[in-house]
Order: structure tokens, then C-alpha cells, then sequence
């Protein structure tokens, strides 16, 4: 399906935007890809050259998603290359960590901007020559967040919750014109996406990477499944590791149960503060069950097909991965549990010799004080003498 197809893709220097533009890099299609930094988008257009994509294949076409006027411009760019445009991945988006209480309003118009209101202007602008040509497909890049509350993140999950109302609304005005709407709900994932998160404040940063011992799907990972579930067309596709996936479940199926029950055992004090730094770390217990699961039936995402009936995992929509798919993604789970090991013994180690390191310095300390007690000691008695 994906091959030749010419995709534009917003955020696309960075994160998740950058290893979709791989993943469709080498599954053919044409690109266009988009972003702040005209730097880092020559990078990415050099990687996907390296994996085999033509030169003549890639545009890129750098933009700030929030400045509406040029978005005209940028389509007509877009069709002046390819002559079409076969998918608008709208993948631009700022995260957030802040208290509900301390986000003062300009950053919630700000990063709606962004996150929101940067994303429906170029859809419209879009939509014209999806209609005309009767055939399109419109991504969208969400969260998980979309589907639920989250502590410390209120603007970016509102922002996240506003793109699902608008694009449920687009998807059912487009229905029987083929013109797709496919939203995408990532978990957490391994990215620069934090530290160039909103505060609470106007023009600040958040600045703080997210940390290697979290648990968090990689980056290229989740791109894959984000590629496979806009190449069978799905409505919504969940694309997270367990337990996460679980708690959409439940969200969606047990509501009360999820926020009375586990979000009521699971927030605790020193896990909100974890969460406010940006962290992801989840109760002991729930993810060795979570991960005795994930290796006896080797689900990593969920997600509803076209017609809006559940769909299994990611794998599976459509039902043409398959079995090697399944081993493959297996495969892919023992290999990330090894170098999940292989980092957590590697962060010991450098422990362990930090506190080696510093109980040496200590000794040494120890030492020096004690000789000078020693010297002081005879020139107490010499006084005395």
C-alpha cells in the first residue's frame, strides 16, 4: 500500500516523526518532510538517501507549524514536486510537565498553537485536494494521553483530547468519500520529546531528557507500528508496551474501576513526584505480570480497524502480518529485555564505582584528618612542656 505514495510529514526532524520517515523510507514511499529546523531535516533526508530512497523522492520543506500563513505555500510546494499528496502525517506537537494549578493560560493558547490549532489549519488546507482527487488519508500523531488523564501534563492532554473530537468529527463528515482519518496513541517512548516540553510558565523549557531506566517503548519501535497501522488504513491504533496497553483497556471498558481503583493505588506521592520530573516508572509488581504476559502472547499494541471493531494488536490489523510477523516481534521483545539488562547492570556498575570512588575520597579524608590530630597532638604536649 505505502509504496510510491507521496506522505508529508510534520515534526519530522526529530523523534518520532524522524524513524517514520525511515520506516517509509524504505518501504518506498515519496517524502515530504517538515520541521523548525532546516538543519536536521537535511540529516534526515541524508539518512533515508543512505537507506536507498532517490534524491528526487524527498522534499524538504521547513516551516514553523504555527504560523498559518505560509501553509498554503507549503501545499502548493508540495504538489509543484509530486503533483499529488497522498498522506498528511500531522505529527508536529510540544509536550508538557507542570501543574495544573501553576500553567498560567498563555502557555495553554500557546501550545494549542502547536499542538492543535497548527495541525486543523493545515488539514483544511489539505482536505480540498483530498476531495478532489477522492482519495487521502489524514494522520494523526496523539497519545495515549488522548484517551486519559494525565498528572502534570493538563494542556498537552487536553491538546491531545481536542484533536480527537476534531478528527472523529472530520472522519465521520468524510465517510463514503474515501478520505481516511487514522489516529495514532503512543505510549511513552524514548525521545528528546521532554526537553523541549512546556512548563507552566510562558517561554520556558523543561530541559531534562527522559531517563534510560524508564520504562519506555524505543523510538524507532514505535515508528514501525505507527507505519504498519497507517498502512492498513486503522482508525486508531494503541502502540504501547504493557501495562500501558492494559490501562487503555480499562479506561475504555471499566472507567470507574481504573480511576477509583488502580490510579488510586498507582499515584502515589513518590511516584506523582517522579512522574512531575518527567519520569515513568511503574509499580514493581504490576510490571512483572505485565511482562510475564507480554512473553506469552507477545502484544505490544492494540488498535480498531476500519470498521470500528477491535482489532488485536498492532501485528495484526488486517490480518496480513501473520506468523513471522509475530515471531519477529518475539524476537524483538528478547532482544530489548537483554539490552534493558545489559544498560541496568552497566548503570550498577557506574554506581558501584562512583561509591567506590567516593568512599576512597572519604578514607583519604579520614587519613588527612587524622595526621593533623596526630600533629596537633604534639604541639599540644610541646604547649604543655
Amino acid at each position: 500500500f505505502l509504496r510510491s505514495k507521496v506522505v508529508w510529514i510534520t515534526g519530522a526532524s526529530s523523534g518520532l516523526g524522524e524513524y517514520l520517515a525511515y520506516e517509509l523510507a524504505a518501504n518506498g514511499c515519496k517524502l515530504v518532510l517538515s520541521g523548525t529546523s532546516e538543519e536536521r531535516l537535511n540529516a534526515v533526508k541524508s539518512k533515508c538517501l543512505k537507506d536507498g530512497l532517490p534524491e528526487d523522492d524527498v522534499l524538504v520543506l521547513p516551516f514553523n507549524i504555527t504560523d498559518f500563513d505560509v501553509h498554503e505555500d507549503c501545499l502548493k510546494k508540495v504538489l509543484q514536486k509530486f503533483q499529488k499528496l497522498d498522506i498528511l502525517v500531522n505529527n508536529a506537537g510540544r509536550s508538557q510537565r507542570a501543574a495544573f494549578a501553576e500553567i498560567d493560560v498563555k502557555v495553554d493558547k500557546e501550545l494549542f498553537d502547536v499542538n492543535v490549532f497548527g495541525t486543523l489549519n493545515l488539514t483544511r488546507k489539505v482536505l480540498p485536494h483530498f476531495l478532489e482527487n477522492k482519495n487521502g488519508q489524514f494522520v494523526v500523531t496523539s497519545s495515549c494521553v488522548g484517551k486519559m488523564g494525565a498528572a502534570f501534563s493538563a494542556s498537552y492532554t487536553g491538546s491531545k483530547h481536542a484533536l480527537h473530537g476534531y478528527f472523529e468529527t472530520l472522519r465521520t463528515e468524510m465517510s463514503g468519500k474515501n478520505i481516511d482519518v487514522t489516529l495514532l496513541c503512543p505510549g511513552p517512548i524514548f525521545s528528546h520529546f521532554l526537553e523541549n516540553a512546556f512548563t507552566g510558565t510562558p517561554g520556558q523549557k523543561f530541559g531534562k531528557p527522559t531517563d534510560p531506566k524508564d520504562h519506555r517503548m524505543p523510538t524507532d519501535r514505535c515508528a514501525r507500528l505507527m507505519a504498519v497501522a497507517i498502512a492498513h488504513k486503522l482508525d486508531e491504533a494503541w502502540i504501547c508496551q504493557q501495562p500501558n496497553l492494559l490501562f487503555f483497556y480499562l479506561v475504555q471498558y471499566a472507567p470507574t474501576f481504573f480511576r477509583k481503583v488502580l490510579v488510586g493505588k498507582f499515584y502515589t506521592p513518590e511516584r506523582a513526584e517522579k512522574l512531575r520530573e518527567g519520569r515513568w516508572i511503574l509499580p514493581r509488581r504490576v510490571a512483572s505480570v505485565m511482562f510475564a504476559s507480554m512473553r506469552s502472547n507477545g502484544e505490544w499494541g492494540s488498535g480498531s480497524g476500519k470498521g470500528g471493531g477491535s482489532g488485536g494488536s498492532v501485528r495484526d490489523a488486517g490480518g496480513s502480518f501473520g506468523k513471522m510477523e509475530a515471531a519477529r516481534e518475539e524476537e524483538y521483545f528478547r532482544k530489548q529485555q537483554k539490552e534493558q539488562i545489559k544498560k541496568l547492570k552497566s548503570h550498577l556498575q557506574d554506581e558501584i564505582e562512583h561509591h567506590e570512588d567516593s568512599i576512597k575520597k572519604l578514607e583519604d579524608e579520614i587519613k588527612r584528618h587524622k595526621e593533623k590530630i596526630h600533629k596537633l597532638n604534639k604541639e599540644e604536649d610541646k604547649v604543655g612542656k
